[in-house]
């Protein structure tokens, strides 16, 4: 039957369907069932997805909440501190910091001069050896 089917079809140029009913049936309900499992697919997916964000989020959150808490302890610390400190103090520690760094300075400028002394003394040196 579905050879003479097929056959009418292309002899009446498509006046009778290629297909029968049960085979369009057929194909439909297989096109059905692959639609059906793609969806169920892309909805487990979409429930990873979003647990995930959701994790993601929650340690967001997180992070955001530690980095208030530390702010807001570093005021405190801060205002301790000034409260507890005189002035003048504060302003002297600020001072002997700036000495301490300009120190430090001028002894690398003083290192590296006398390395530049020493390489001139001893290139001199082997010259003096070698004549």
């Amino acid at each position: 039957m579905g050879i003479v089917r097929k056959t009418l079809s292309i002899g009446t140029l498509g006046l009778i369907n290629f297909r029968s009913k049960k085979e369009r049936l057929q194909r439909t309900e297989l096109e059905l069932n692959q639609v059906v499992e793609e969806n169920v697919e892309l909805r487990e997916a979409e429930g990873r997805m979003s647990a995930r964000a959701k994790r993601s989020d929650k340690r967001a959150t997180k992070a955001e909440l530690k980095a208030l808490a530390a702010t807001e302890k570093a005021k405190r610390e801060r205002r301790r501190a000034s409260r507890t400190a005189d002035s003048k103090i504060v302003d002297a520690g600020d001072a002997v910091v700036l000495a301490g760094r300009r120190a430090r300075r001028e002894a690398k400028r003083a290192t590296k001069s006398a390395r530049r002394d020493i390489k001139k003394a001893a290139k001199k040196a082997e010259g003096l050896v070698d004549a």
